[in-house]
């Protein structure tokens, strides 16, 4: 049954990285391909308490895991008792925290010898992903991919932009930080090559999306800001030229949402990040700006200070700030809004609490492990901050961990920064690696 669990578990990770909204409805509802994965991997962790009883946080991943159960009681208390009214709408509403099962499956099952081998795979489907964006692009443009999997609303390939800049900056963080020194490392030819496909596929996502555009460039930021020795010169030269040539050529090729790929989509979207630009991008700031203005007024300055409004009601809807014809908007753009508008101030307080938690544990990894030289598992927990940031900032414009193709790949990359909490934290040298199996020293 672990194995099982941990084949779907990955099955489920890609597809949802490589095909995105239509892959989640893969399923009879109301079991998906998510609900699924979470029946899987309580069997699995039930069968495991069997054979070997209860597992226990013994490393520095202790705080976190307090914070979180504190997180995911609050929340519970503000869904139970919407779920007579509100029935699926509330325990839709409630994935935002309700996949953090995975987290706690991952943290509980995943061993750490197999932390190497998750990145001997993530190495492998790097190259793999990169071109794929690319045709998918194509693919989706051209309406050559009309299949849907049965009572699904969209093709089964379906990438939203956003979503790929979280998972463009995964990628750019990966190969800054030269983690593929694990197994066959990438020549000099095709790490340049790999920067080159990683600033096309940014182009073209980036167009489409602020939030993908951005979300991207935070991976490596926090790269540079966590190692400022970090090579960054291949991907500096890689976007220069890029940028360049668009500039100079004049291309200009349709994308999602009324987009195109050209220079000066690129410098509206920037623009528009400081009050000018295009009237459409400037209206959707607008709008968000106003609504999270009308959440702090009635939580922070108002009656629902303390609850709330709960798991189940619109608040599209409620707080007046609907814009789809089908009503089918819910959550106002923001996951910190979403987390205030539905559980109170203290749910934000609670869901803040945790996070700076869980990222302090890894920046304090990072720095005990890098004192005794340059370590494969500093990068490792640098690598796992800069991804998960990225997740935060997409989540701050986008309906993104509410759904399945945020909520799970946040929640299982989570569980795995806990893992590497509980075995980075138990007191060995950087010298030794008591996840990776091998000399934790390498040069980079």
């Amino acid at each position: 049954m672990h194995r099982i669990a941990g084949f779907y578990l990955s099955f489920l990770l890609i597809g949802y990285v490589f095909f995105g909204k239509g892959f989640a409805y893969v399923g009879v509802a109301p079991l998906y391909v998510s609900e699924i994965g979470l029946a899987l991997g309580a069997l699995s962790l039930a069968a495991a308490l069997a054979v070997e009883g209860r597992t226990r946080a013994r490393g520095c991943e202790r705080l976190p895991l307090l914070l979180l159960t504190a997180f995911v009681a609050w929340q519970l208390f503000r869904t139970l008792p919407y779920l007579r009214a509100y029935g699926l709408d509330s325990a839709r509403d409630a994935m935002l925290w309700g996949y953090s099962a995975y987290a706690v499956l991952i943290y509980a099952l995943l061993p750490g010898r197999a932390v190497g081998g998750i990145l001997v795979v993530y190495r492998r489907l790097v190259p793999v992903y990169l071109v794929w964006i690319l045709v998918a692009m194509a693919l989706m443009q051209s309406g050559a991919v009309t299949l849907r999997y049965p009572g699904a609303p969209v093709p089964f390939l379906w990438l939203k932009a956003p979503d790929v800049g979280v998972h463009l900056a995964g990628v750019g963080a990966f190969m800054l930080l030269r983690l593929d020194t694990l197994s066959k490392r990438w020549t000099r030819r095709a790490l340049s090559i790999l920067w080159l496909l990683w600033g096309l596929g940014w182009l073209t996502y980036g167009s489409s999306s602020r939030a993908g555009m951005l979300s991207a460039l935070v991976g490596l930021g926090v790269v540079v800001l966590a190692r400022p020795k970090v090579r960054w010169g291949r991907p500096l030269v890689a976007g220069f030229v890029l940028l360049s040539v668009l500039s100079l050529s004049k291309l200009k090729a349709p994308v999602s949402g009324g987009h195109e790929v050209s220079f000066e989509q690129m410098t509206q979207n920037v623009a528009s990040l400081v009050g000018q630009g295009d009237e459409r991008l400037q209206g959707t700031k607008v709008w968000r700006l106003a609504w999270w203005l009308t959440i702090v007024n009635y939580t922070v300055r108002g009656d629902h200070f303390w609850l709330g409004k709960g798991y189940g009601i619109n608040l599209a809807n409620d707080d007046g700030f609907q814009v789809s014809h089908d009503k089918s908007l819910r959550s106002p753009h923001n996951a910190f809004m979403t987390v205030l508008a539905r559980s109170g101030v203290p749910g934000l307080v609670l869901w803040c609490a945790f996070l700076l938690s869980f990222f302090r544990m890894l920046v304090r990894r990072h720095e005990t492990r890098v004192q005794g030289g340059e370590s494969l598992e500093s990068r490792l927990a640098i690598w796992v901050v800069a991804y998960g940031l990225a997740f935060l900032f997409n989540a701050s414009f986008d309906v993104f961990l509410e759904g399945p193709m945020g909520g799970v790949l946040f929640w299982s990359l989570v569980g795995f920064g806990l893992v590497i909490g509980r075995y980075m934290g138990d007191g060995r040298s950087a010298h030794s690696s008591p996840l990776l199996g091998t000399p934790a020293t390498s040069k980079n």
